[in-house]
């Protein structure tokens, strides 16, 4: 997925991706809906989360989990871009 936006301070990203990264917290915030636990699993989630650099004015976000909530990664990124 790709997203276009202005100047991202890749620093302050990746500063709020370590934050987040390898916690268990709960995810619901960052979803759209109501989680089905049965397709979502638990709204209380471990995330792998790193942000760099990929080419002049690009990040890169990687983001792995064992089952993500709808919508969950775009509102990560989002925030991500926004610190």
């Amino acid at each position: 997925y790709c997203w276009c936006t202005g100047p991202l301070d890749l620093e302050a990203m990746a500063e709020a991706a370590m934050s987040l990264d390898r916690k268990a917290l709960d995810y619901s915030t960052f979803s759209m809906g109501t989680p089905e636990p049965d397709y979502h699993g638990e709204v209380e989630k471990t995330v792998g989360l790193a942000v760099r650099e990929d080419g002049p004015d690009r990040a890169l976000v990687v983001v792995s989990c064992d089952r993500f909530l709808y919508r969950m990664v775009r509102r990560i990124v989002g925030a991500l871009a926004e610190a």
